[in-house]
């Protein structure tokens, strides 16, 4: 008879022993092993793209040549003049454009160059003397008695051609619209020469660069925001090292993108947000973030609850049978000497 006491004590170690192993080991261990990697995002900075000015800086220089000052001038040379336009890119992202005008009167050398017998002449002579800066612009303007404007009557101005091709005016239209250019139309006070074979002007590539550039950092900004969206609505998607670099390296190149823009670097800022679309688009077609190869948590515990449930039923009912135990010794009288 002894021995029943015996027995049901070590019954009662082992059922807790066991229901203690695996609640202090075995579930945090299951927790571990099926819990999904995510590393870690720059959720704030992806939010931030959308809200970060993109900002274009146009260095524009009006010079004029001796007897072209005219008289309504709002300031005696030089001066400065600064136009702000906003222009906006999609629903997230708008673009700040920052006009700096400046009005001077021409250098001697300037004025040498000026005084060259054709245009051509004169543009060459002309071109070391300006402003190098990628964006800007240098407009000379010459009285109408210059020797560099045609002598077929009156005009106001006088520009080179925009594009010029061998093949015909046409095929050079459908050549600036292959690039994203359009040809505007000229006013009719306008002379504009005719074409000769310099192809792109360099204010042509300057706004390529520019549209390029912003298109680049509105794509970035969208794909970074929806794959923060789908990463946000599926929480088990597992987000590997190597998807989190190119999602900060996307984040930082855009940065850069737009500081650059800022300053000017055209070329740099355009590098920038060429690094910064593959980065992102790397990120966002990552096979790791296929949704099909997840399933939602209830799916994961209806897999693992009928391998657990064989386990934690005796430990359950062993438990159940220590505190039933438990509670009718309590009730029983204390036997007194």
């Amino acid at each position: 008879l002894s021995t029943v006491p015996a027995e049901r004590a070590r019954g009662r170690r082992a059922a807790l022993s066991f229901a203690t192993i695996a609640v202090v080991l075995g579930l945090p261990l299951w927790w571990k092993t099926t819990e999904t990697y995510r590393a870690a995002l720059p959720y704030a900075d992806i939010d931030g793209l959308a809200q970060q000015p993109v900002q274009l800086v146009v260095p524009m220089a009006v010079v004029f040549g001796p007897g072209s000052v005219p008289g309504d001038l709002p300031r005696p040379l030089p001066f400065r003049d600064v136009q702000e336009m906003e222009i906006s890119v999609n629903l997230r992202t708008s673009v700040m454009s920052r006009y700096e005008m400046r009005y001077r009167s021409t250098t001697g050398q300037e004025e040498a160059a000026l005084a060259a017998a054709t245009a051509r002449e004169a543009d060459a002579a002309l071109h070391p003397l300006q402003d190098t800066t990628l964006g800007s612009l240098t407009m000379y303007v010459v009285p109408e008695t210059s020797s560099l404007l045609p002598q077929v009557g009156s005009s106001t101005l006088w520009c080179q051609p925009l594009c010029a091709s061998p093949l015909g005016g046409g095929t050079c239209h459908r050549w600036l619209l292959l690039f994203g250019l359009s040809r505007e139309e000229v006013p009719t006070e306008f002379l504009l020469e005719g074409p000769g074979n310099e192809g792109l002007a360099d204010w042509e590539l300057d706004h390529l660069l520019w549209a390029h550039t912003v298109e680049n950092i509105a794509t970035v900004s969208t794909t970074l925001t929806s794959l923060a969206q789908l990463l946000d609505k599926i929480g088990n998607i597992v987000i590997k090292d190597d998807v989190a670099s190119e999602v900060y390296r996307a984040v930082a190149s855009v940065q850069s993108a737009v500081t650059k823009l800022s300053l000017g670097h055209l070329h740099a800022a355009f590098q920038a947000s060429k690094e910064a679309v593959t980065s992102s688009e790397r990120a966002f077609f990552d096979p790791s973030l296929l949704h099909l190869l997840y399933f939602p948590d209830d799916q994961k515990f209806a897999i693992y609850i009928p391998l657990f449930l064989p386990m934690a039923v005796p430990i359950l009912l062993s438990l159940a049978k220590i505190v039933r135990e438990t509670r009718l010794r309590k009730k029983e009288p204390t036997k007194m000497d």
